[in-house]
C-alpha cells in the first residue's frame, strides 16, 4: 500500500500559557510487510516502512518568557521505520487493524533531543477500519 501520513508533536497544556510548541510532519509512507493469516480471522504482520517528507511546519509560541522552545537543525527528507501490529475480521468485509511504528534511524537533528546523537524519531501507534474488496473464489 501507499499512504499518506500526518504525524506531529507538541509541548503539554499548561493552564493559562498557551501551546509553546508544535510540529507537523506530512509523509507518503510505503511499508513493506510480511502477513501471516490464521485462515479465521486473525492477521498479524511485521516489515518496515520508508517514508517519504512532503510537509512540515514548525510553529513556537513565545507568550511564555520561562518556555524553553525547541528548534529542530534539520529534519531528513527520507526515514525508516519498523513495524508491527494485527488484524481482525470482524465479518466478511469489514476489519479492524492496528500497527506500531517506531524510527530505525533518526528522522531528524534538534538540540533538546533527550539522545546523546540529538536524533529526534517517530513512535506511532495507528488504528484502523477497512473495507475488504473480495474477488469470486
Amino acid at each position: 500500500e501507499i499512504a499518506y501520513t500526518q504525524k506531529g508533536s507538541q509541548t503539554k497544556w499548561i493552564q493559562g500559557v498557551p501551546r509553546q510548541y508544535f510540529l507537523k510532519l506530512d509523509y507518503v509512507e510505503v511499508p513493506l510487510m510480511v502477513n501471516y493469516h490464521d485462515n479465521k480471522k486473525v492477521t498479524l504482520s511485521a516489515g518496515v516502512g520508508i517514508n517519504a517528507l512532503m510537509y512540515n511546519r514548525e510553529e513556537i509560541v513565545n507568550s511564555n518568557p520561562y518556555a524553553v522552545a525547541s528548534h529542530i537543525r534539520t529534519l531528513n527528507k527520507t526515514s525508516f521505520e519498523i513495524k508491527g501490529g494485527g488484524s481482525y475480521d470482524l465479518n466478511k468485509h469489514f476489519f479492524i487493524n492496528v500497527l506500531y511504528s517506531y524510527s530505525v534511524l533518526p528522522m531528524g537533528f534538534s538540540d533538546n533531543s533527550a539522545y546523546l546523537n540529538k536524533g529526534i524519531f517517530n513512535n506511532l501507534v495507528t488504528f484502523r477500519i477497512g473495507y475488504l474488496l473480495k474477488g469470486k473464489k
